[in-house]
């Protein structure tokens, strides 16, 4: 039986639209999957932009601007198009961000124009925003950029305390992922015709990338799915360690573990499912902190035939866990093999099982062996295996291989490396 696991592949990116797929899923995960990415990303991902306006000798949205070839109200509309990004170290903090408008005599106003703090960047400079018409006019205003999700309406902003009089709020739109597309296909997989292609079509305001959205998207579902996960755990070994909590005195600094119960990552399984790279988006991590983690995981690696090995991980022999199948020097057959199977770093192979690598089309005996005996070579083995001697296990391999006579040896080099090795 072969078996089919889903790869993703991005067809096309720019800084504001992505085409991706995703194939082969089994029947009924495209709708699933692409409805839920969908939803997450329109409404979920935060965003900045611009919540409230002060314009000089302006008091309400209905005003005429002297000198301004548009009204209050179309300036105001032409402000939606703005698009803005506040870093992620500016983004944390408490007060809202100010950017300002100071232009006189005549001429257009766009994006480029505008003054912007630390933190915080137009991305659209050629925005149109207004034309002064007189020469003698001037135009001068603050506006308040704020970090949120979706859309609120005017009268939904929050009001600051000591806020002036002719302060105008506007509707927000702080979402970045402005439309978002899936189409299901069907696909075949060998002789089975019942599975499916997801076909994702993101256009974003350029703030953020397409596949950012993906990955954070699937992130907040995560994060919703591991509290059904907890209800009834499933798989657990002898030995497991998941669910122990994390101790202050394993991290130095301790301020990493701090950081890391504030994130709600309390337990060693949960710790060794994050990306120590994403680890990053918690506020205030530095590099000290990330090497506290890495240190970590070095002293407290995952039990093989446990919780799923996250990137970043180290194997018990060192390694680490997503360190790619090249760096092993498997044969073209076996690592055509992997590679068709969608295992592609040596964290993932210790996870597979020896009937699961055996249900691969083509992976035979011989694959097998070789397998084992480079894992042996770096301590490790399979899922549910212990590890074997390198020094056996290859005996055993080339004892297993037949004598090639001279005359054949031209036959077998003219063979498909793809071909069976049974």
């Amino acid at each position: 039986m072969e078996v089919a696991l889903p790869r993703m592949e991005t067809l096309e990116e720019t800084p504001t639209f992505g085409k991706f797929v995703v194939e082969p899923l089994e029947r009924g995960y495209g709708v699933t999957l692409g409805n839920s990415l969908r939803r997450v990303m329109l409404s979920a991902i935060e965003g900045a932009a611009i919540t409230a306006v002060k314009i000089d000798g302006v008091l309400h949205e209905f005003s005429e601007i002297p000198g301004l070839k548009e009204d209050t109200t179309e300036l105001l509309l032409n402000l939606k198009n703005l698009n803005l990004r506040v870093e992620p170290s500016a983004a944390g903090r408490a007060e809202a961000h100010t950017v300002r408008i100071e232009r006189r005599g005549a001429g257009r106003i766009t994006g480029a124009d505008v003054e912007c703090p630390a933190g915080v960047e137009v991305v659209n400079p050629e925005c149109y925003i207004a034309t002064i018409a007189d020469d003698n006019a001037s135009l001068s205003m603050e506006m308040v950029v704020e970090v949120g999700k979706g859309y609120v309406l005017p009268d939904k902003q929050e009001q600051r305390p000591g806020q002036p009089i002719g302060v105008i709020p506007v509707g927000s739109a702080f979402t970045p992922v402005r439309k978002v597309n899936y189409t299901v296909e069907p696909r075949r997989v060998g002789f089975k015709t019942d599975y499916e292609r997801l076909v994702l079509d993101i256009t974003t305001n350029g703030t953020m990338k397409p596949s950012a959205a993906i990955s954070q998207a699937a992130m907040i579902l995560d994060r919703f799915y591991r509290h059904f996960m907890e209800l009834a755990p499933v798989n657990v070994t002898e030995g497991d360690d998941s669910q122990e909590p994390l101790r202050p005195a394993e991290f130095e600094p301790q301020a990493a573990y701090d950081m890391l119960v504030r994130a709600g990552i309390n337990t060693r399984g949960k710790l060794r499912a994050q990306d120590v790279k994403a680890l990053r988006g918690i506020e205030g991590f530095g590099q000290e902190h990330e090497n506290a983690v890495k240190e970590w995981m070095r002293k407290h690696p995952a039990q093989q035939g446990g919780e799923a090995l996250a990137i970043g991980a180290i194997l018990p022999g060192g390694q680490a866990a997503d360190e790619r199948i090249e760096e092993m020097e498997f044969s073209v057959r076996t690592h055509n093999c992997l590679k068709r199977a969608n295992i592609l770093t040596i964290g993932e192979l210790v996870q597979t099982t020896e009937s699961e690598l055996m249900q691969i089309k083509n992976f035979g005996v011989k694959s097998l062996n070789e397998v084992r005996t480079k894992l042996a070579q770096r301590d490790l083995a399979l899922r549910g295996e212990e590890v074997a001697t390198p020094k056996n296990t290859e005996t055993d391999r080339v004892a297993q291989q037949p004598q090639v006579l001279p005359e054949e040896a031209g036959e077998q080099d003219a063979q498909e490396p793809g071909g069976s090795d049974e």
